[in-house]
Order: C-alpha cells, then structure tokens, then sequence
C-alpha cells in the first residue's frame, strides 16, 4: 500500500503543478529593411517578443517615448524582450530617414474570431 500512495501523492504533484499558471509564447519580429513583419503582435502579458534583424545593415528596436532599447543588432541577431502589464505598445527602428513603426496589441488577433465562420 506505501508503494500505491507514493505513486498517487507524486501523479497529484505532477498533476497540480503542471496545471498551474498559464505558458507563456514567444513570438518573432522579422526586422526588415523598412518594416516590421508582422506590423501588429498580438500577445498576452508574459509573453515575450524576439525580433530578429534579417535586413542587411544593423538595426536597432526602440520603444514607444525610449522606454526601453535592443541596442544594435547585425544581421541574423536577436533581441527578446518580456512583455509586461505596463508596458507601452509601440515600438520603431530607422533606416536612414525612414522611420517604421511596429505594435503589440493585447486584444484578440482578428482571424481568431471564428464564430461568424460559414461552410
């Protein structure tokens, strides 16, 4: 009997930790020569960005009013940034005198509304 209650008391651990809190996504931003891909991220608190310099020249992410920074990326280099209650939702990046702008919205993204859907 000691043996069965040891496997049922370590299946109730695994059980409730595994159930606990929700898991957090990453999702990448594709920085491109003069844009953002996608334009709009749509996340949940938690979550975290990592964007990702595919443009040929170094590029550096800001956000919204300098709130924060990546510093310089090279070609193929990342920055991953968690995202908090209080953050702010927009970020940029120049390339000479073009600024582009990037998003991140906590609403639900627009394809995820499946309830109008008809076959």
């Amino acid at each position: 009997m000691p043996i069965s209650f040891r496997k049922s008391a370590l299946a109730f651990v695994i059980f409730a930790t595994s159930a606990t809190g929700a898991v957090a996504d990453i999702y990448q931003i594709v920085v491109l020569d003069e844009a953002f891909l996608p334009a709009i991220s749509y996340v949940n608190v938690g979550d975290q960005l990592e964007f990702i310099n595919e443009s040929q020249t170094a590029r550096t992410v800001v956000g919204e009013n300098d709130s924060w920074q990546s510093g310089s990326l090279e070609f193929g280099q990342s920055y991953i940034r968690g995202i908090g209650e209080s953050d702010l939702l927009g970020f940029s990046s120049a390339n000479g005198e073009t600024t582009f702008e990037g998003t991140i919205s906590f609403d639900e993204p627009p394809l995820a509304d499946t309830s109008t859907v008809t076959n």
